[in-house]
């Protein structure tokens, strides 16, 4: 993917795609400078453009700036009020800032049809969990939102949130491995998540960390000629 992204780029290097592929690509090995970078360049050309604004704006609550978070997708509702990928951003802050019954009021606000996707059911997932209603909770984490959190990089990570919400520190560490096993290397943002707060005194969470530096040596070890 990220080949891709830098020959896109080689032959326009204003490629608005490959420049969020690429952004999201340094998000994802925890170089924000870099992703920051690209988000900005995009920004400043075209404001209007809400995918660089929401990830920038997930950047920030990663960064654990959350009102900085909520002012980037407040501007994509500002021209769009209806925008539930802003509005499910949003309420990720809000459980991040344990504020669930702001979290429900925006999630409330928004039809299935304005934002039909397992992310949303993810979040409201997330929601329940917070909440302490883990009966609800567990079926919105049906099977089908499981297998997709599986395959979707941003969303393994979402998974070990949830079942660390739950108590289940095991399949939160699983999730977590997983995680990191399909590219998601932001330790930074592991150690600082608010929703994985139960699992940083965990052997395993140590462990999973400390393969995110081996495998950022691995790639940046010289390659060795016969």
């Amino acid at each position: 993917m990220i080949a891709e992204a830098e020959k896109a780029l080689s032959l326009n290097s204003w490629d608005i795609d490959a420049k969020i592929w690429m952004g999201n690509y340094y998000m994802s090995i925890g170089d924000n400078t870099s992703a920051e970078a690209l988000f900005n360049q995009i920004l400043e050309k075209d404001p209007l453009f809400f995918p660089a604004r929401m990830c920038m704006g997930d950047l920030r609550r990663t960064e654990g700036e959350y009102g900085a978070a909520i002012k980037e997708h407040e501007k994509i509702l500002e021209l769009d009020p209806h925008n539930g990928y802003a509005i499910q951003k949003i309420s990720q802050v809000y459980i991040d800032m344990n504020e669930p019954s702001r979290a429900r009021q925006r999630l409330e606000g928004l039809s299935p049809s304005d934002h039909p996707s397992y992310d949303l059911n993810l979040t409201w997932a997330l929601l329940l969990a917070r909440e302490g209603k883990t009966n609800e909770a567990l079926k919105r984490m049906d099977d089908e939102t499981l297998k997709f959190a599986a395959l979707a990089v941003w969303s393994t990570s979402v998974a070990a949130e949830f079942y660390a919400l739950m108590g289940d520190s095991d399949k939160a560490l699983d999730w977590l491995e997983r995680a990191v096993r399909n590219g998601d290397e932001r330790d930074d943002w592991f150690r600082r998540d608010p929703l994985m707060e139960s699992l940083r005194g965990h052997p395993r969470f140590k462990k999973i960390l400390d393969s995110i530096a081996f495998r950022r040596q691995q790639r940046s070890a010289p390659l060795k000629t016969s």
